[in-house]
């Protein structure tokens, strides 16, 4: 029933302000922290440096 009252299952419409970067950025952290990990694992010591820089830089960042 209600699917033939809304054209999808996914919320289309407006956000709260703030709430869609900070979403994005802990996806973007997720990521980094992820690729760390492997980074480290391969022992790809100056790709990991890298890796942890970005993550301080957003860390520091508070949206």
């Amino acid at each position: 029933m209600l699917r033939g009252m809304h054209k999808g299952v996914s919320h289309i419409g407006k956000v709260p302000e703030g709430l869609m970067e900070s979403h994005t950025r802990h996806q973007r952290l997720e990521e980094l922290r992820t690729k760390l990990e492997q980074a480290i694992a391969s022992e790809s010591y100056e790709i990991a440096a890298g890796l942890r820089d970005e993550i301080r830089t957003l860390d520091e960042v508070k949206i």
